[in-house]
């Protein structure tokens, strides 16, 4: 406050965290300005609790982080969904080119079970 005082450009508004009497911690929002007092300068403070506020703006973070979260889980599960399309049709594509009585068909067989297997995972649902 002493350089608001003495003229200096500094900040009118400070936000810091308190401590009442019955021992809450609490957001604190300062504002202050220089005004005249007995013809000298002197500042004047306003104070306000912004605890909700801060509270809601924690809230409102978290809920944003945990937004990305289930994009980023969007994303990668729409990636799988199509890797494992891939995989099963190039099974099925290879299998058709095999004589019904090579052993091949039975390892290419296990490859598509595995992909329905995969598709079906819980909280997966296929493309």
């Amino acid at each position: 406050m002493n350089a608001r005082l003495r003229g200096e450009a500094v900040p009118a508004r400070h936000e810091f965290q308190a401590i009442r009497q019955d021992g809450q911690v609490i957001w604190i929002e300062m504002l202050d300005t220089v005004v005249p007092w007995d013809g000298k300068p002197a500042v004047l403070a306003a104070f306000f609790d912004i605890t909700e506020r801060k509270e809601l703006e924690a809230h409102y973070r978290q809920a944003q982080g945990l937004e990305s979260i289930g994009s980023l889980a969007a994303g990668i599960a729409h990636d799988f969904n199509n890797l494992m399309t891939i995989i099963a049709g190039r099974s099925q594509l290879a299998s058709w080119h095999l004589d019904r009585t090579s052993p091949l068909r039975q390892h290419l067989g296990l490859i598509e079970q595995t992909v329905q297997r995969a598709v079906g995972l819980p909280g997966r649902t296929p493309s």
